[in-house]
């Protein structure tokens, strides 16, 4: 009889042992998916930073100018598509 009982603590702290094991898989997988996904969103991230230091540094640029007037002009011409009274623009019809 106390073989018996031994026995089945036996098979029932195996199967707990196991089934640990198991969710420790599980768990260690699932870890490792996440930290993939946080790698591609560093990697987003670091790109979207280098645009926005990009831009930041034209702004800069921008700001730098001595003539409010060249600012005004660029906004006009880039924004706007504005144009001089006396100025002829020519455009590209093969594209």
């Amino acid at each position: 009889m106390k073989k018996l009982k031994n026995k089945r603590v036996s098979v029932i702290v195996t199967i707990a042992i196991v089934a640990l094991c198991a969710l420790l898989l599980i768990n260690a997988i699932e870890i490792g998916v996440g930290l993939f996904d946080k790698y591609d969103k560093k990697a987003e991230l670091i790109s979207a930073n280098t645009a926005q230091s990009e831009i930041n540094s034209e702004l800069a640029n921008q700001l730098e100018k001595e003539n409010e007037s060249e600012i005004f002009d660029d906004i006009a011409r880039e924004d706007y598509d504005y144009i001089y009274p006396d100025e002829r623009v020519y455009g590209d019809s093969a594209n």
